[in-house]
């Protein structure tokens, strides 16, 4: 069976960040690149993801991880360096996943950054990143099996 091969191997970012990358001729992973992607499988074909990427934006990695959730074919994830920060939650989207023996995985929790915030910003803002560590936790936990 034929298998569409999709490389994470660079930075992960939304739309909004697409223009600067351009225009400094940066290689980037976005959710555009990946529905494009499957949108070109053959119906069902498998798939595989080969990851090795410091991560990026949290929202970006969470729509190219229901993208591939919702993929009707098979999803392999292959981790070939690192899957670090965002990547994580993308190698989560797998149905099977591996990792070369000299690969890591970096998971943390979620990432904020302001110039200025009075104190009712910075409350509103942690219970942001709360609510956005507890979703990169669930995919993690969708994947886990319990030790035998």
């Amino acid at each position: 069976m034929l298998t569409v091969q999709i490389d994470v191997k660079n930075d992960i970012i939304g739309a909004d960040s697409e223009p600067m990358y351009q225009f400094f001729g940066m290689n980037y992973v976005a959710p555009e690149q990946i529905q494009n992607a499957l949108a070109s499988a053959k119906a069902n074909e498998d798939i595989e993801i080969d990851i090795d990427s410091n991560g990026g934006e949290v929202s970006a990695a969470s729509q190219i991880y229901s993208m591939l959730k919702a993929y009707p074919g098979q999803v392999n994830v292959f981790i070939q360096g690192i899957a670090a920060s965002a990547a994580s939650i993308i190698a989560m989207a797998g149905d099977k996943i591996s990792i070369s023996p000299t690969a890591q995985i970096m998971i943390h929790k979620c990432l904020a950054a302001t110039d200025s915030a009075n104190a009712d910003e910075l409350r509103q803002m942690a219970a942001q990143n709360d609510s956005v560590d507890i979703g990169i936790a669930n995919a993690y936990m969708l994947n886990w099996d319990e030790p035998k």
